[in-house]
């Protein structure tokens, strides 16, 4: 008679039972008593795992949620766990169709805009919308600075103003260069540009606003003793403080 964990042969001998079997008769893998007899195992003479399980030495784990069935480690998928909600049937993977991603329950969710293809989030992206324009690469996709995303998705020039922009080209985000505001970003009150060169320079010291030369004022300083613009120089009898920017009498 055999010991226990090998059963007789033909040939008279013992041959050695293998997992799951701890014993066996017949043949090697026609099992009377299992390992871990009971747990997520069918009864002898099979032993194998369960449906949804699989084997790991004299382990039985659990199959990844993709698969209803799997072999060798969890996401090797040998039937995959309904196909219903936009998850394919490709063996071994099981993955979600395309423009849809897994989220680690049992649904494929929609990958949203600007991903054409997305994982673990739904704007995780791998792909990109309209891929050929300058876009940033996945996983962000979004405009490069200095365009925005008008209504059909794509991305267009902001004005040369904006460093960047939303919606419109002339929606500002921020601006070309110092000393202009947002959303609009001309220059800021007491300095003046030379469209459509990025940088604004300082007005003479009378002018509030001047445009093409710092002395060429638009408003000048309020101020009741100012001559009117362009020349918004002090009048007779008075002189200007650079301390207070106004005017005093001499």
């Amino acid at each position: 008679m055999c010991m226990e964990g090998f059963f007789e042969r033909e040939t008279i001998d013992c041959g050695i039972c293998t997992v799951p079997c701890v014993t066996c008769e017949t043949t090697r893998i026609t099992c009377l008593t299992c390992v871990e007899n009971g747990l997520n195992r069918n009864p002898a003479p099979d032993c194998n795992c369960i449906d949804n399980y699989y084997g790991f030495e004299d382990t039985c784990l659990p199959c990844a949620h993709t698969c209803e069935l799997c072999k060798y480690e969890a996401t090797y998928c040998t039937k995959c766990y309904g196909t219903g909600e936009h998850r394919t049937s490709n063996l071994p993977d099981c993955e979600c169709e395309e423009g849809y991603f897994d989220d680690g329950e049992d649904d494929c969710k929609p990958c949203e805009y600007p991903c054409v293809t997305c994982e673990t989030t739904k704007d995780t992206c791998l792909t990109c919308i309209f891929e050929l324009e300058s876009r940033h690469p996945a996983p962000s996709c979004e405009c490069m600075d200095g365009e925005f995303e008008e209504v059909d998705y794509h991305c267009l020039p902001c004005t040369w103003k904006c460093a960047t922009c939303e919606t419109t080209n002339v929606n500002c985000l921020t601006c070309v260069s110092a000393n202009r505001s947002a959303p609009v970003c001309d220059c800021d009150d007491g300095w003046f540009g030379l469209d459509p060169l990025p940088e604004c320079h300082k007005c003479h010291k009378f002018c509030k606003t001047c445009e093409l030369t710092p002395e060429n004022c638009l408003e000048c300083l309020d101020d009741p003793h100012r001559e009117d613009a362009p020349n918004c120089a002090c009048i007779a009898g008075y002189y200007h403080d650079d301390q207070d920017s106004i005017c005093k009498a001499c």
